[in-house]
């Protein structure tokens, strides 16, 4: 049989959210206490739904073959929580007018009966379309780029290995040139210049001695770890399934801050939205993975290896997803390709709660006491799996990650470098004779 399609759903939304108002006549004869209870068209609960393809007979194919099929998956729980209390109390009653009553008593889900009676209260801003569209496009390209890839890539370490050897031998001369720079700067220099040349030593020493670490112990280091455990690891003669996998996280955070004002009252809300998905994309290949593709002896490192060589694409992989698009669209011969896709958990989270306290509209015909203490609380929660419609895609990255500390030094000693490299009084002397 072929695979069908499944619907089911579970819970509703049913409770209705009730305000009960109560006023009374203080002053003119024959007038009693009144009360009213008010329904709002909008309703709690909690619901979900969930609609997926079902292959039969899924759990003895799966040892056979991959399965990836389609699921989409919708949750909703929306609910007033706690109550309010709050009484108008007229400064004049009269028997007709605005000061008609002597009291006014609302009580329970006022904040709903001010700001969205019989509306279903909104969600803020969420993560923008295009966002997800790109990130979707980044993950899945970053999973598809990582398939075959082993422990290590130690032929990329070879190429590069007379250049990591030199810098590995060379701290010595970079402190000895950076301690002749400060005596030659205290000799020639005084005052203000003589600091400023050697704030400039001191930062270049500490550049270069950084990414010395990173690119020059730190893979020796993350190579032998790879190989030692290479030799540990059993590798099978039989082609096996392997999986490639890729994630993300995206979060936004919206909060806006309104006036609510009637004739009786008046008192600022507040809504806040927190908006995050999860992006997860997987890939399955059939192959037999041996110590030496493992470690990066293989098709897919040898043509990756002349953009792996060139100078700075590692900085350039920092914002645009290039590296991983070139890897993506390299054939990988003797895998049997078996397929995969992409899953994505939205989750966005809105309050509503005043930011205020209460006050009364025209305090001289009416003042108010109490409070509005409910909330408003909305989860909508939107699952999907599926397969994207492109194989690869090249994109602006979605988090650079400059936030982090080891990113961020990378990019500060790369920046460094570079800038020492430029003779700056050259180039003015060359825009100087431009001009002439």
């Amino acid at each position: 049989m072929t695979a069908y399609s499944r619907y089911r759903s579970t819970g509703q939304r049913t409770t209705p959210i009730n305000l009960t108002e109560t006023w009374n006549w203080t002053t003119c004869s024959n007038r009693t206490a009144h009360s009213t209870n008010y329904s709002a068209g909008w309703l709690q609960g909690y619901t979900k739904t969930m609609w997926d393809n079902v292959t039969p007979g899924w759990r003895k194919k799966k040892g056979k073959a991959f399965i990836f099929n389609d699921c989409s998956i919708v949750e909703k729980d929306y609910r007033v929580i706690g109550s309010s209390s709050y009484t108008l109390t007229s400064v004049a009653p009269t028997c007709t007018g605005p000061n008609l009553y002597g009291t006014d008593s609302n009580s329970g889900a006022c904040l709903v009966n001010c700001v969205a009676w019989n509306n279903t209260p909104s969600h803020g801003a969420g993560i923008p379309v295009d966002q997800i569209t790109s990130a979707i496009d980044e993950v899945w390209t970053s999973c598809r780029a990582k398939r075959g890839e082993g422990k290590a890539n130690l032929l990329e370490d070879l190429a590069e290995m007379e250049k990591t050897f030199r810098m590995l031998h060379s701290p010595a001369e970079n402190l000895i040139r950076t301690v002749k720079t400060l005596r030659s700067n205290g000799r020639r220099l005084k005052g203000f210049d003589k600091v400023d040349a050697n704030s400039k030593a001191v930062i270049v020493f500490h550049a270069s001695e950084w990414l010395r670490f990173r690119y020059g112990i730190m893979p020796i280091i993350s190579s032998y770890q790879a190989i030692k455990k290479a030799l540990e690891t059993g590798y099978s003669k039989i082609p096996r399934v392997h999986t490639a996998r890729a994630n993300m996280e995206l979060r936004n955070y919206t909060t806006a801050t309104a006036l609510y004002q009637d004739s009786a009252i008046k008192f600022n809300h507040q809504k806040t939205t927190i908006a995050y998905m999860k992006l997860r994309a997987s890939y399955a290949d059939s192959y037999t993975l041996g110590m030496l593709n493992d470690l990066g002896f293989n098709f897919r490192s040898l043509v990756g290896l002349p953009w792996e060589l060139l100078r700075y694409s590692f900085v350039l992989d920092w914002f645009v997803n290039v590296g991983d698009f070139f890897y993506a669209n390299i054939p990988r011969p003797g895998f049997v390709e078996l397929g995969g896709g992409v899953s994505t958990d939205y989750t966005y989270v809105t309050t509503w709660a005043a930011s205020s306290g209460i006050t009364a509209s025209n305090p001289s015909v009416r003042t108010v006491t109490g409070s509005i203490s409910d909330s408003i609380y909305l989860k909508d929660r939107n699952y999907d799996r599926f397969v994207p419609s492109s194989s690869s895609s090249i994109v602006v990255k979605n988090d650079f990650k400059l936030d982090e500390f080891v990113r961020a030094a990378d990019a500060i000693s790369v920046a460094i470098q570079w800038l020492n490299s430029i003779n700056f009084e050259q180039v003015a002397k060359n825009l100087h004779s431009i001009g002439r």
